[in-house]
């Protein structure tokens, strides 16, 4: 397996898009692509990618050792990070659901999820 593959299996796995990927990890989605089909090598993206995907970077470039950044066992709901906070594979497949609603629809949903938010951090108190 490639280092492309390796990235995209990954991606694959947590179920995200490329273009949700490449947003997360702050860089272009046709980096991204390019890396997966090894067409590009950067480094600087790779480490990125890596940081994103919670992969071991050593592991990406030559298949060997831990292949998660985090070498203790993960439970099976495994995660990305966006804007610091983990992001579960359901969550970024409603995302990915989301992403394809008009830009309106999107922003009614987010307004919904907003308020909601703040009703749970109200209840909290």
């Amino acid at each position: 397996m490639s280092t492309g593959e390796r990235l995209k299996a990954r991606r694959v796995e947590l179920g995200v898009t490329v273009a949700q990927l490449a947003r997360t990890a702050g860089i272009a989605a046709s980096t991204l692509y390019d890396l997966e089909r090894g067409v590009s090598r950067s480094s600087r993206q790779m480490h990125r990618l890596c940081s994103a995907l919670g992969l071991n970077p050593d592991w990406v470039e030559t298949g060997n050792g831990a292949r998660l950044a985090n070498e203790k066992p993960r439970s099976n709901s495994l995660e990305i990070v966006y804007g610091g906070e983990r992001i579960t594979p359901e969550s970024a497949r409603l995302a990915a659901k989301i992403e394809r609603l008009d830009a309106s629809v999107r922003e009614h949903i987010e307004a919904m999820v907003e308020s909601l938010v703040q009703a749970a951090a109200k209840d909290r108190r």
